[in-house]
């Protein structure tokens, strides 16, 4: 498809820094926009090479030479969060007014991405909150706000085997952040029970550090001795706007399972099912009960999160118009506020902005 033919106007041009296990999600999903005629993908940057090889775009081992060599119109930074804040600031003493996708977490800290944050104010940034596309989400959102269903307490579990060969930041960051994002900023919002900035007590429950669930040689590559031990599991507290948010995110506890479970006033209950198989189809789920009483219970495939979230951010940076589904900078800083607060032996207050 050419971009005469595409309703969104002339394709803007794409570089993918970082070539690991998402980055190539990310490539694979770009690689059906630009057949869609979305996007065009102007090059992949990885500095070890082997993960370029074979790939049938233009590839940098260095930033700034692809920077000089391409015209770029959005930067997609999939490196580790390590790298985020560095490649994040060469980019923009390139072009002060870069266009950036950035996976989740956005920065290492908040310092970090205060300072960044000014720097953005002139660019279109979007950042990859995947669950947020979850077609069981939207389906859970359109019957509380159809039966005009009011909150009481919401449950959130979240184990995930951790792959050992792979470095981690923690569970808290890794992890945790997922739902916990999905719910401030997107289903709580979307169903009137809080704003999106709303004011958030934070309480760690329990929390457990282990070394065996990563690759010790790569975490001290990456991380540094601080993170040689990273956090593998924490139980949590949550209280925003009077609702009661409870949660288990881990790495070590078993089986795989990941859901959000929210209990209504008139004792109906809304579960949310992420990647699980129920009778022989994978996907997310959604089921509702009323004590008894199954009311809903459906299905949805899997769906392509990454592609979906890109085509979120595309359609927000032609139109201005930003949907719950593109996670931006304000969410995104306090959606590291919120992970460093995990991390603490006391509670946390964060304000919103309206406080």
């Amino acid at each position: 498809m050419s971009y005469i033919e595409n309703t969104y106007g002339p394709p803007p041009s794409v570089l993918l820094v970082g070539h690991g296990i998402f980055g190539a999600v990310h490539r694979k999903a770009l690689e059906d926009l630009e057949k869609d005629g979305r996007v065009i993908i102007s090059g992949v940057v990885d500095i070890d090479q082997c993960k370029l090889e074979g790939l049938s775009q233009r590839v940098f081992k260095n930033l700034n030479t692809a920077l000089k060599k391409e015209n770029i119109d959005i930067v997609a930074v999939v490196t580790n969060t390590g790298d985020h804040a560095n490649t994040i600031e060469s980019v923009l003493e390139h072009k002060s007014n870069m266009d950036f996708f950035i996976e989740k977490s956005f920065v290492e800290n908040v310092d970090q991405a205060k300072c960044l944050a000014n720097r953005l104010s002139q660019s279109a940034v979007g950042f990859g909150f995947l669950i947020r596309q979850s077609p069981a989400i939207k389906a859970a959102i359109e019957y509380i706000n159809k039966h005009q269903l009011k909150v009481e307490k919401v449950g959130v579990v979240w184990k995930k085997k951790r792959q050992p060969t792979r470095p981690s930041a923690g569970v808290h960051i890794d992890e945790a952040c997922h739902s916990i994002d999905a719910l401030l900023h997107y289903i709580l919002p979307s169903i009137g029970a809080c704003e999106f900035d709303s004011t958030v007590s934070i309480k760690p429950i329990k929390t457990k550090y282990s070394n065996k669930i990563i690759d010790k040689v790569a975490q001290e590559k990456i991380y540094g001795k601080s993170f040689s031990k990273p956090m593998a599991e924490v139980s949590y507290n949550i209280e925003v706007n009077g609702i009661q948010i409870k949660g288990l995110s881990s790495f070590i506890k078993g089986p795989v399972e990941r859901k959000i479970t929210i209990d209504t006033m008139d004792k109906t209950r809304v579960e949310i099912l992420f990647d699980k198989e129920v009778e022989g189809l994978k996907g997310d789920h959604i089921r509702v009960n009323k004590g008894t009483e199954q009311l809903i219970s459906r299905s949805f495939s899997n769906i392509n999160r990454v592609k979906s979230e890109w085509e979120e951010f595309l359609n927000y940076r032609q139109q201005k118009n930003r949907s719950f589904l593109v996670a931006g900078l304000y969410e995104a800083i306090r959606d590291l506020k919120i992970t460093k607060a995990l991390a603490m032996d006391e509670v946390s207050i964060l304000q919103g902005s309206g406080s």
